[in-house]
This record gives structure tokens, C-alpha cells and sequence, in this order.
């Protein structure tokens, strides 16, 4: 593939750096001669300018790009970068944001009317990382594509289920609630309707949060557990967004900032669910004030390296039961697996495993496999007005068995569709996909 990069910083240098082995004609444009100087140890072509030059995306071919990557440190110029290039003739655009009003499509939708195929933020994917890690779930991809707006839970069938020996069709689920995997004897698959739940299965669910927990109630007599207690210290964009994230879920949140002003907006954003308290969050005595020693999840996510470890280590020492920490800087790696920390989530690294996804053509504008299950992917598709699946009710499309259409993003907002949801052309469709079926089921949206 050809692929364009606007902006050679970090976030540039470690997405060229994943991608150049990979056989793609990489092109990078940076505007600080140092920093081209330094991409020049990369097998990639570099071209010094500005990113929000026509002359200079000309210059890199972006008309030629099948995947253009907007991600200066400024950004509006990755969305004026980005809707130049497209205009260009790039396949596909992608700019970098940092502020939440960009994705507020209440407010403006950006993608739309610069006609950008898709924003992403650092800090948004680095919190929905963080939030798949407090919950346990293996549905990293699918959270990731859904930008959160839906749920997956993953519930145990235990000896007193009222479900054992029902099949999926005989449950009957509510329309917008899906069973998505089910995994029995350390193997997963899609469930059929014909499947009937048995003692020790894991199965998970999809759907919005009230719907799945109203479910887990009528159908599976699940009870719901105790809240868990999750402290965040850090209330910079990623903070936000973890605390935004797990606000309407079964958690309580503590959230610790410094910056007095950032507070005043963080208790007016957030719900009652989330306690904003002024501190730096390294004090031994506001943690133990705020009985750290009963959390179980400390996440660590302000903008520092070693704040981020030291309130890690802290937090462990003083009794959270796990503990996750935001380190961007490669060299630290080696470090903070000696001293305690259960987890470290890497902005860049998150970012270049998603850039890959993007790695497509055709229909699909995102493909990987979901978490841990090598058989199943997850696949996101743009729905053309001349494919097939278009204008079509998703009862009546005639997809295999192991394909299950999870969600549908219309215009940014993610729904979970029922059997009677008829696709519209520029949706873009959310499918789990067991990969023998899979040019059976991409069949539909070919054009």
C-alpha cells in the first residue's frame, strides 16, 4: 500500500517505524529539518514542508495514497492536512485529534463536512484500552470500534443458571441484545441459535449498558455485584475519558487532578458516579484518606513518565489490588515490570496497532482479530449504495451462520441493530466474522 504520513513527532515515527517492514510504500512530510533528518533512519521517503501545503502533498503523492495519516501536533492542521489530501485524491483519510468537542457530533461533524474518513485521538484510544483492562473484557476491538457506545459483558453460566440446557432461539433475547462468543472448553466461536447454554460456559453479551444488565436480570438471574472502586490519577484528556467511560457502569470513581480550574470542568462533566478531588494524586495521605487500600483498579494516566510509575508503585504498595500505568517512553519497558505494576499501556502502541487496522482496501475499512481468538475477526464495513446489502433488512441479507452483525455506525452514531434494521447506504457495519466465512459474509458489501 502507499502511505502517506503528515507529521513525523513520536506518534509519526513509531507509525512509520511498525508499518515500514511491512512492505508499504511509506511517504512521510515533516516540516522541522531535524526531525526529517532522524526519519531518514527509516526505510521511508521523507519530503520537508508544511503538512497543510498543497504543493507539498502534491510533492508526496498523496493522490496516489491509499491511506493518508494526519497526525501533526496540531490539530487543526490534521483536519485541514487531511481534507486537502482527500480532496487530493487519497482512498482514505485519517487525522489526529486531541479536544472531545471534535468528536461531539451535537456540536459539528467534522468528518462530514471535511469529508475525513475518520478521527482518532491518542488519548481516547489509550482510555478505552485502560477502561477494556479494568473490566476484564476480551473485547478490545470491538469496544474500539464501537468508540465505546456499546457494551460487551462477559457473564459465567453457573450451576444454578436458569439458562442451562435453552437454546439461544428459545431464550429470545431482546432484539437489540446479542450473544456474541461463546467459549466453552478453552475454544470460542460465534453462538448459533441452535446452541443451548451449558454449565461453565462464558458467554458475551453486546448491546447498550441498560439493555444488557436489564437482560442479565430477567434472563440469566444475574445479580448485580457489588460496585467496583477504580481511582484515576491524571485528569488530562485520557483521565477524562476513562472516568466518562465507566461513569455509567457498575463503578465508583475517584479521580484525582491538581490543576484546580481543570477540576471545575471535570465535576461539571462528569456524573454524580465520579468524585473529583484536587490533589496530585502521589500523596500518600490523600490515598490512604481516600482508602486506597479498598480500590481495585488504580490507573495512572497523567502526562508524566515517572508520575505515572511512581503512583503506580505507590498505589500498589499501599494495597490496591491491581494496578495500570500510561508510559509513553519505550526505555522504561524493562523497568516497570520488576516493580509491580500489572499493566502499561503505551499511547504509540495503541495507536499503531489501530493504524493497522486500517491497513485495508475495498469495502472494509477496518479489520482484526478480536482479542485472543485467532479464528474470529472483527471487521468494519462501509456500506455502498450499489452492494448488494443495501436497502436490505439485516433478516433478509442471507449471511452465514458464524457471522454476527454486532452494531451499525450511521452518521457516528453506534446502534445495535435488530433483525429489522434495513442498512442504509454509508453505514458502515459492524461484524464478528469467523474467518472461514469470511468472503461469504464481505460478499454482501461488495460492490
Amino acid at each position: 500500500m502507499h502511505i502517506t504520513i503528515l507529521g513525523g513527532g513520536s506518534v509519526g515515527y513509531s507509525i512509520a517505524e511498525s508499518l515500514c517492514n511491512g512492505y508499504h510504500n511509506i511517504t512521510i512530510v515533516e516540516n522541522d529539518r531535524q526531525r526529517a533528518e532522524r526519519l531518514k533512519e527509516l526505510d521511508v521517503q521523507v519530503v520537508l514542508g508544511s503538512a497543510a501545503d498543497p504543493g507539498i502533498l502534491f510533492k508526496a503523492g498523496v493522490s496516489e495514497s491509499d491511506l493518508c495519516l494526519a497526525v501533526t501536533g496540531v490539530e487543526e492542521v490534521n483536519i485541514l492536512a487531511a481534507s486537502i489530501a482527500k480532496a487530493r485524491g487519497a482512498k482514505r483519510t485519517i487525522a489526529r485529534i486531541y479536544s472531545p468537542y471534535i468528536s461531539n457530533l451535537s456540536v459539528f461533524d467534522y468528518c462530514h463536512n471535511f469529508h475525513i474518513d475518520r478521527l482518532i485521538s491518542l488519548e481516547q484510544l489509550t482510555a478505552l484500552e485502560l477502561v477494556r483492562l479494568v473490566r476484564r473484557s476480551q473485547s478490545q476491538v470491538l469496544d474500539l470500534v464501537s468508540r465505546g457506545e456499546l457494551e460487551v459483558q462477559e457473564i459465567h453460566i453457573d450451576e444454578n443458571s436458569p439458562v442451562i440446557g435453552v437454546t439461544l432461539r428459545e431464550l429470545r433475547l431482546p432484539s437489540k441484545v446479542r450473544v456474541a462468543l461463546l467459549k466453552r472448553n478453552d475454544s470460542a466461536r460465534l453462538m448459533a441459535a441452535n446452541d443451548s447454554f451449558e454449565q461453565d460456559d462464558f458467554i458475551s453479551l453486546t448491546g447498550t449498558a441498560e439493555d444488557i444488565n436489564s437482560a442479565l436480570k430477567k434472563y440469566f438471574n444475574v445479580k448485580t455485584s457489588p460496585k467496583e472502586r477504580v481511582m484515576i490519577m491524571g485528569g488530562g484528556e485520557t483521565g477524562y475519558y476513562i472516568a466518562q467511560a465507566l461513569e455509567h457502569a457498575n463503578f465508583e470513581v475517584v479521580l484525582f487532578e491538581r490543576d484546580s480550574a481543570r477540576c471545575e470542568f471535570l465535576a461539571s462533566h462528569l456524573k454524580s458516579a465520579v468524585t473529583v478531588i484536587c490533589a496530585n494524586g502521589l500523596s500518600r495521605r490523600d490515598l490512604e484518606e481516600n482508602k486506597i487500600d479498598t480500590v481495585d483498579s488504580f490507573i495512572a494516566c497523567t502526562g508524566d513518565d515517572e508520575n505515572n510509575i511512581m503512583g503506580a508503585v505507590e498505589a500498589k504498595e499501599l494495597g490496591a489490588k491491581q494496578v495500570f500505568a500510561v508510559v509513553s517512553r519505550p526505555e522504561y519497558a524493562a523497568i516497570v515490570k520488576k516493580l509491580g505494576i500489572d499493566r502499561v499501556v503505551s499511547p504509540r502502541t495503541v495507536v499503531a496497532s489501530r493504524i493497522r487496522g486500517f491497513l485495508n482496501s475495498g469495502a472494509i475499512l477496518m479489520r482484526t482479530q478480536l482479542a485472543n481468538q485467532s479464528d474470529i475477526e472483527v471487521i468494519e464495513v462501509e456500506v455502498s449504495a450499489k452492494s448488494e446489502a443495501c436497502q436490505k433488512k439485516i433478516r433478509d441479507l442471507g449471511l452465514p451462520q458464524q457471522c454476527l452483525i454486532a452494531g451499525i455506525n450511521d452518521n457516528g452514531f453506534v446502534v445495535a441493530p435488530d433483525a429489522d434494521y434495513v442498512i442504509q447506504p454509508g453505514n458502515l457495519v459492524i461484524m464478528l466474522v469467523h474467518n472461514q466465512v469470511f468472503e461469504q459474509a464481505l460478499e454482501k458489501f461488495k460492490v
